[in-house]
């Protein structure tokens, strides 16, 4: 059985930083991303002040990715 990323649904606006060519909105379903994300959400929650993590818009977890403070995500059990 291979790995299946968590599932979450974006529960606040705005999001800042959505995938390349993309833009995100309340209630959409993200996924966690699997990839190194080269300490990006790390940096921003060094910048801002709260906790992110970088998720995807790709089931399988794969990239582009993009960061989103964690209090903005509900996560999904299926």
């Amino acid at each position: 059985m291979s790995y299946k990323p968590k599932k979450y649904r974006i529960v606040d606006q705005p999001v800042i930083g959505s995938a390349t060519g993309q833009e995100q909105q309340k209630g959409d379903i993200v996924y966690e991303y699997i990839g190194y994300d080269y300490g990006l959400a790390r940096d921003d929650s060094i910048a801002t002040g709260t906790i992110h993590t970088s998720v995807t818009i790709e089931a399988d977890g794969s990239g582009p990715f993009f960061t989103v403070p964690v209090h903005n995500l509900e996560e999904i059990h299926d």
